[in-house]
């Protein structure tokens, strides 16, 4: 992963290296993370999202040029995580995952002269659907997704990643923004972007989001489509008193 900046955006919105890796493996299904290596120690903000992980008190971090392995509770001693706001298990990449009950139609935010096929249409849905699957809001269950579609025809995705420290969260406009650094794409490339979120969600991303998607090209389209959905987690990874209670809203779901 890379830092990416945003020209003429506040530095609040950057993505730190940190971020943009760990979502990136998200993005390929990747469970749990073992070694983080970084070319700099990793600021404040990065361990603090990184507190977020499956199996995160295990996580090696390698920080400089002697390659010795740190924990990540050593290189962020007396840290506030998870647990602290009641989260006593840490999720991110673990086998979660959401599935949509029920959508309604997209309404697009931003149009513009240049249109998309239905297809195109489509295929950013199922984008975005995939990549809502993979989603981490456990402190305000504001799941949400983007998928943008680029000039060449590819499409990228991202997820909203949630922090218990709040600020270090991942919004999921910016999540799919990496990806397309990671391609060696241009933002002005983004011929259209679909953003998915829950219909009683206590935060909604779409207005901040499309506002940086406007900042950097004025040739994209922007959707916004709310959903219903539901969870899923494998008690497995769970302690046990909220293994028994999840065991019992899965059960309800069926």
């Amino acid at each position: 992963g890379v830092n990416v900046e945003f020209a003429g955006q506040p530095l609040d919105a950057s993505i730190h290296a940190e971020q943009c890796a760990l979502a990136n493996a998200a993005s390929y299904g990747v469970h749990g993370i073992v070694t983080l290596a970084t070319s700099a120690a990793p600021c404040g903000h990065c361990r603090q999202f990184c507190q977020e992980l499956y199996g995160a008190q295990k996580l090696t971090v390698i920080l400089d040029e002697t390659l010795e392995p740190h924990t990540l509770p050593e290189i962020l001693p007396f840290g506030f995580g998870p647990a602290n706001l009641g989260n006593d298990d840490n999720i991110f990449l673990a086998h979660v995952s959401h599935t949509i009950d029920d959508a309604a139609p997209v309404t697009w935010q931003q149009p513009v002269a240049s249109s998309i096929t239905d297809a195109d249409e489509k295929r950013l849905e199922l984008a975005a659907q995939e990549a809502y699957a993979r989603a981490y809001a456990p402190y305000t269950d504001s799941l949400s997704s983007c998928a943008l579609l680029l000039a060449d025809g590819s499409i990228v995705s991202g997820f909203y990643i949630e922090s218990c420290a709040y600020n270090p969260s991942l919004g999921p406009l910016r999540c799919a923004l990496s990806k397309v650094v990671m391609r060696r794409a241009s933002f002005a490339d983004i011929r259209a972007a679909w953003l998915i979120e829950q219909s009683t969600s206590r935060v909604l991303h779409a207005d901040a989001a499309f506002a940086l998607l406007r900042s950097l090209t004025t040739s994209a389209r922007a959707g916004v489509q709310r959903v219903r959905a539901h969870t899923r987690i494998p008690s497995a990874i769970l302690s046990p008193v909220k293994r028994q209670r999840v065991t019992l809203q899965n059960n309800s779901n069926n």
